[in-house]
């Protein structure tokens, strides 16, 4: 099966870290038999959180790997421009993307997390009734993922009666965000939404701490990476973030998992790498029913609760 994500460039750490869980239960599934007396191989491909790049990745998976199944992307846009070839080509795709319009993007087309209207939603209620805030600027990445998480959080905010003090596009890749930061500190909002991958939203949050910024920060999923930490430093203490794994939680199968990916690495997993590790044992039962049917792993696929 494929996996497609940023192994290089800005965005590498999410690619780093989803390949490590993603062979961890390869490495499982293959000690214990592996599919139909198969091993199953991972065909990774790094799509730099590029779009034209996805879509040439995908294209070879389709083309020279006739793959059944890929796993990814990270990046909304460029599952976004991978979709129409995995239609066309009949190949199931399972991602962890933001942006509601995955919901359109196709029939192979499926995720493992909530999308941009319920994270969306959960934060504007967070930051207007639990922050208590009348006015919010919006710091945004200028991608499908940025604006689409962007948008839902100003229309649920503004239905809760709260206004929109300052909008900031910054581009992905960018290293200083000064002037951005600036127009924001002269509106004067009650609190700032930031949403941003691990290394752009380390270094806004430091810049923002320099300039004399001391509004709460609330940030997109995104934020969950140890390597945000790495870049922000002091400067993350306060942020406010959603989350959708705890290594450190209760539940048995979370500790199971946390446990053979420390062996195996040495560190604690993170969110987006337990997503995908799920996704794979999620896909083995349908594979040794369905083998390289991709059609029929589509069907299984839309058995499961929550598809």
């Amino acid at each position: 099966i494929g996996f497609v994500a940023p192994l290089t460039g800005n965005t590498q750490w999410y690619g780093e870290w989803q390949l490590k869980a993603i062979q961890l239960g390869a490495d499982e599934i293959n000690a214990g038999g592996g599919i139909r007396g198969q091993k199953l191989e991972i065909v990774a491909e790094d799509d730099q959180c590029l779009p034209k790049l996805g879509a040439e990745v995908m294209q070879r998976l389709a083309s020279a790997e006739k793959v059944p199944v890929v796993l990814g992307a990270y990046c909304s846009s460029v599952c976004m421009a991978m979709a129409p070839i995995a239609e066309a080509n009949k190949i199931v795709v399972v991602n962890v993307c933001n942006t509601d319009k995955l919901r359109e993007a196709g029939d192979y087309i499926f995720r493992v997390k909530p999308g941009a209207s319920q994270e969306g939603k959960f934060m504007a209620e967070t930051i207007r009734r639990k922050g208590r805030a009348e006015t919010l600027a919006l710091l945004y990445i200028n991608n499908e993922y940025g604006a689409s998480t962007k948008d839902v959080v100003k229309r649920e905010f503004e239905g809760l009666g709260g206004k929109i003090a300052a909008e900031e596009a910054f581009e992905q890749g960018g290293g200083d965000f000064r002037s951005q930061l600036v127009k924001v500190k002269e509106a004067r909002p009650d609190a700032v939404y930031l949403v941003g991958y691990a290394k752009e939203n380390g270094l806004m949050l430091r810049q923002a701490r320099e300039l004399g910024l001391t509004q709460t920060f609330y940030s997109s999923l995104t934020l969950e990476s140890p390597d945000f930490l790495a870049v922000a430093g002091e400067a993350a203490e306060g942020v406010v973030y959603p989350y959708l794994y705890d290594p450190q939680g209760r539940n048995p199968l979370t500790q199971a998992y946390n446990a053979k990916f420390r062996a195996a690495y040495g560190v604690d997993s993170e969110m987006w790498g337990a997503l995908y590790y799920d996704a794979l044992w999620l896909l083995k039962p349908i594979l040794e029913k369905c083998g390289k049917d991709s059609a029929c792993i589509k069907d299984e696929l839309y058995k499961v609760k929550g598809f």
